[in-house]
């Protein structure tokens, strides 16, 4: 049975998605979202993990793109009390429906989708403390396979690392600030 694990890091303009196959980064990257909706969107994804996916998991032999997935998980942005807002609000609404398309694609797929807020998988701890904890957590050949775009997107990127560690369980279920 295929263990290949698809997580995204929605944004308005840029994707951060990570490829798991057995619990182990594959590969993640960064892709522009497209206004013209989920399935190019999906599509790039895809080709930015199918190569190394296909390498390293024997289990189908040849891994095609996101249909061989095993589950896909996408975090579903939060809501925050008015003291705690970050951002314009009514990015939300649109993250939502990115979210939510790329869910679409997975599910239309056969691919069971799991939505999970950042408070489930990470809690409120800092970008750059979740991005050296991260790093932390997975072996230099992992961090080899992660492509890095420039500093002001990078999170988005290591979001999509960080769900697929937490889907992973290797990271139990929250970080904590050191």
């Amino acid at each position: 049975m295929s263990d290949v694990v698809f997580t995204v890091d929605p944004g308005i303009h840029h994707l951060g998605v990570a490829v798991f196959c057995h619990g182990k980064l594959s590969s993640a990257g960064l892709v522009e979202a497209s206004p013209t909706g989920g399935s190019r969107l999906l599509a790039a994804a895809a080709a930015l993990a199918a190569s190394e996916t296909s390498a390293l998991c024997a289990d189908p032999p040849a891994i095609c793109g996101l249909s061989a997935a095993s589950r896909a998980v996408i975090e579903l942005p939060e809501v925050y009390q008015l003291r705690g807002q970050k951002g314009r609000q009514s990015d939300i609404r649109d993250l939502a429906v990115v979210a939510g398309a790329i869910g679409a694609v997975f599910d239309r797929l056969g691919v069971p989708v799991e939505f999970v807020e950042p408070k489930a998988w990470k809690g409120q701890i800092p970008k750059d403390v979740g991005v050296r904890q991260f790093k932390h957590i997975l072996t230099g050949d992992e961090t080899s396979r992660v492509l890095e775009p420039r500093k002001a997107l990078s999170h988005n990127v290591w979001d999509a690392v960080g769900i697929g560690l937490w889907a992973a369980g290797r990271f139990g279920r929250r970080l904590y600030v050191r």
